[in-house]
């Protein structure tokens, strides 16, 4: 998606926005709909990135995990938006929060090392071999 800055002015108005297109140029519905192919990829991958054999009986909720990203994120995006400095602070400070508590948690809910590893690292998708 192309962002470009103009003056206000009548231009302004002529310069086509991918967001607008796409509804102008499809319907309303299509701005809904473009994130089908997206959820189907990530339910085709989900399989292999998934551990198999995973038991429910040792599954916890991260419920400090997924608040403190829940509300960083939202303090930030509204931050970011309204220009509102104290937001922008408070969500930096629960997102570096969210980082200790993943960091501190017993078992890991998410294995934040799979992100900071050098390109050698193995890759949790699974390796096919050939036959």
């Amino acid at each position: 998606m192309a962002i470009e800055l103009v003056e206000d002015g009548e231009d302004r108005w002529r310069i086509p926005r991918s967001g607008g297109m796409l509804v102008d140029v499809l319907s309303w519905r299509w701005a809904f709909l473009i994130n089908v192919p997206f959820a189907l990829v990530i339910l085709g991958l989900t399989p292999f990135a998934i551990p198999v054999g995973r038991s429910l009986e040792s599954v916890r909720l991260d419920i400090p995990g997924a608040t403190s990203v829940t509300l960083g994120l939202l303090a930030l995006v509204f931050g970011i938006i309204e220009w509102f400095v104290p937001a922008l602070i408070a969500g930096l400070v629960l997102l570096a929060l969210f980082v200790w508590i993943e960091r501190h948690a017993t078992p890991r809910a998410t294995k934040t090392n799979r992100l900071t590893c050098a390109p050698a690292c193995s890759s949790s998708l699974p390796r096919r071999t050939t036959a």
